[in-house]
């Protein structure tokens, strides 16, 4: 025996179209609303009267599938219950499980007593002359911050590096600025609703916990019962209609409070405020501010559930099933709001991340299963009811499998790391100090000279020798000779500097190196300094061929490491077919990092192949370097984690011969 509460009530509102009647059912007692036609609502009255199933659908036409449907939803919102048996007992409705863990609902107090003491400010507010106050006052808000530009930008650079009150202070500020937008929320629907003659009834608010942050959150679902969809559009812009009373008035005192800590947190919560505001509450891409009024103002209820039955609808049609076309403004709005879930979610991940790595995996994983597995199972389920072709559902199936076998299965992996084959070990000529430079004729050597430093060497030579003749001919006290011998040490010592720095100024290369004028030929005849920024010139010394491997310090991987002593097999860039192996002969730790990149050196194998004997030395090589298998799985969490951070935490002593 099914009973209809005497506390349910049915209102009629206007339809998207003009002529057309949608309604109402409310439940008075829990405060709980429920949309439904004209069908649906013969079948309640039907159940009322009757309280048999089966009559109540023949009465209004329904077969029982569609009956059952409609009366689980009727027990859902506490329209209608089952004799015996309670709204306790009934088993609520079970969400995805990876929606609870990543999203959490806590319904705290009934806002509707205070909503009726600030009722005076709701009725001030929503009228005309509060209306043009408003807009004068968002003008004179962007105004101020526009002119003080300077002053904005200094206030927000300062937002990280706050101390721990001023923490508390924003953070006390900015929760009480959310709880007048929610205020805002009930005060305009208790407003709305006294003025089309509905009892506002309960008002719910809480907290919701969305990926481990907290939003307040007010329940006004019976402003469905209005027939002015503006007025509901007012009700989902409440909260940031008072929110930008607040804003203006913080900028306002801001304006007149002096330089300090309290200008300061003012002007950030008034910012932040603002941009929250734009970026997620007006955003209608996802269920806030700006989706109910979008969905008011254009009278398009229930939008998101439309647009991902539209977004079903057209994956059916490609598997076969006879169905038509959706409407295109519904799927546009299921492609822009998946995609903004992606976003959402993204971000999410890359804050977990950076926090701790290890709570990416499992942010990962419900992402996964909320924006793509589930709409995945939802979408097979509902194609299959509508009779998709059996070869095209196979098709899917196999295609979904086979991509979770290679996620999972490892491959054999490489890592591709390029290099050049040198021939020569090049050293750069660059002056030591201010020196006259001297190019051969040929342009085959190089000579710098100093005449000072020549003649500075040339007189401590000579003053040593006065002084061994003094030393030899003067006998003097213990005293003297000591000062004597002291001095002669420091002649000595001088002298021993000066041919150092006349050494460095040799640059003569050995009979088979090769000479490469670079600023010489500039320079020539002219001096210089040691503050020149390009080198003179380049001395290359043959030696045994050898690789230099250019490897991305962001590509390595724990599970490489060591890559002392490992092989590598190397191919010609411009000779694919020109092949050899090679051993890496650096140590990781002790080699040189340039630009993000460590350079590292392999021995070639002997004897060289007679394809890489011909080739010239700086040839560009492909070193293909063998990892441990991993599965494509692994390799998307890792190209992820490079994505996230540029260099990788890697133990670089594992790497030690």
């Amino acid at each position: 025996m099914i009973r209809v509460p005497s506390l349910i009530k049915i209102s009629e509102v206007p339809g998207a179209t003009a002529g057309e009647t949608e309604f109402i059912v409310t439940n008075e007692a829990t405060g709980r609303f429920f949309r439904s036609n004209q069908v649906a609502v013969q079948f309640l009255d039907a159940l009322r009267r009757s309280g048999d199933t089966k009559a109540a659908a023949a009465s209004a036409g329904l077969v029982p599938a569609h009956a059952d449907t409609l009366l689980r939803q009727f027990k859902q919102f506490g329209i209608a219950t089952e004799a015996g048996r309670t709204d306790a007992d009934a088993t609520p409705a079970k969400g995805p499980l990876e929606g609870k863990l990543i999203s959490l609902r806590f319904d705290l107090v009934d806002a509707a007593r205070s909503a009726k003491r600030y009722e005076w400010l709701g009725r001030i507010l929503y009228s005309t002359p509060a209306y043009v106050i408003w807009a004068l006052a968002i003008l004179a808000t962007l105004v101020t911050l526009f002119r003080n530009g300077d002053k904005v930008m200094l206030s927000l650079g300062q937002f990280p590096d706050m101390g721990i009150v001023l923490w508390i202070a924003f953070i006390a500020i900015y929760i009480a600025t959310k709880v007048i937008h929610e205020m805002g929320h009930a005060l305009a629907y208790r407003v709305m609703c006294l003025r089309e003659g509905h009892d506002p009834g309960p008002i719910r608010m809480g907290i919701m916990v969305f990926a481990g942050t907290p939003f307040p959150f007010t329940d006004v679902t019976g402003a469905w019962r209005l027939k002015s969809r503006w007025k509901r559009a007012m009700i989902g812009a409440g909260g940031i209609y008072f929110e930008t009373w607040v804003i203006a008035i913080l900028t306002l005192i801001w304006s007149q409070v002096q330089v300090g800590p309290v200008q300061t947190i003012l002007l950030q919560v008034a910012v932040i405020s603002g941009a929250m505001a734009l970026i997620f509450n007006l955003n209608p891409a996802v269920k806030l501010d700006g989706y109910y009024i979008m969905t008011d103002i254009f009278h398009a209820p229930n939008l998101a559930g439309r647009a991902s039955s539209a977004a079903r609808t057209v994956a059916a049609r490609a598997l076969g099933a006879d169905l038509s076309p959706p409407k295109r403004g519904e799927l546009l709005y299921w492609i822009i709001s998946y995609l903004y879930r992606w976003t959402i979610f993204a971000g999410i991940f890359w804050i977990a991340y950076k926090i701790d790595p290890r709570l990416g995996p499992p942010i990962a994983i419900v992402t996964v299963m909320m924006l793509v597995l589930r709409p995945l199972l939802a979408t097979y389920q509902f194609s299959k009811a509508r009779g998709a072709n059996p070869m095209r559902l196979f098709a899917l199936t196999a295609i979904v499998g086979a991509f979770v076998i290679l996620s999972l299965v490892p491959f054999r992996a490489r890592l591709l790391i390029e290099g050049q084959m040198l021939k020569y070990e090049t050293t750069f000529v660059r002056p030591p100090e201010a020196v006259r430079v001297q190019v051969a004729d040929d342009g085959a050597a190089i000579a710098m000279t100093s005449p000072a430093l020549e003649q500075s060497f040339r007189d401590l030579t000579l003053r040593q020798e006065i002084y061994a003749n003094l030393n030899r001919s003067i006998q003097g006290s213990g005293a003297e000779q000591a000062a004597l011998l002291s001095d002669r040490a420091s002649l000595t010592r001088m002298r021993s500097e000066v041919e150092t720095r006349l050494a460095a100024l040799d640059v003569s290369a050995e009979n088979n190196a090769v000479w490469t004028p670079l600023e010489a030929d500039v320079l020539a005849g002219a001096w210089t300094t040691a503050s020149a920024e390009q080198p003179l010139g380049a001395i290359s010394k043959p030696v045994d061929p050898y690789l230099q491997l250019r490897l991305e310090q962001n590509r390595i991987e724990q599970d490489m490491l060591p890559l002392f002593d490992a092989q590598v097999r190397v191919r010609l860039v411009q000779d694919t077919e020109c092949e050899t192996d090679a051993t890496i002969a650096s140590d990781l730790s002790a080699s040189a990092a340039i630009d993000g990149s460590f350079l590292l050196k392999a021995k070639l194998q002997s004897p060289l192949p007679q394809c890489l004997e011909t080739v010239r030395s700086g040839a560009a090589l492909v070193a293909r370097l063998s990892i441990p298998p991993q599965s494509l799985f692994q390799r998307l969490r890792k190209r992820a984690s490079r994505l996230l951070q540029d260099r990788l935490p890697i133990n670089l002593t594992s790497t030690q011969q």
